[in-house]
């Protein structure tokens, strides 16, 4: 019996899956419009036409200034 509960958690712990690992996604695109922006924190919410997606992106953060027709890297 004690065999067989020594094998029962040698096979859960190869059978728990590894912890999640982190990405670093990016985007960049033209802003197309600019929803808000904060001018005294720079908060701004925008529109990107970015490459690899087919509508508009909205994309949230703090940046110091922020046009339409600019390249933003996020």
């Amino acid at each position: 019996m004690a065999c067989l509960q020594r094998y029962a958690v040698a096979c859960c712990r190869k059978l728990q899956a590894p912890p999640p690992k982190s990405f670093a996604e990016s985007l960049s695109g033209l802003i197309e419009r600019v929803t808000f922006f904060n001018e005294e924190n720079g908060f701004a919410g925008l529109k990107v036409k970015a490459k690899s997606h087919r509508e508009l992106v909205t994309v949230v953060g703090s940046l110091p200034a922020a046009n339409p027709g600019e390249w933003v890297t996020a």
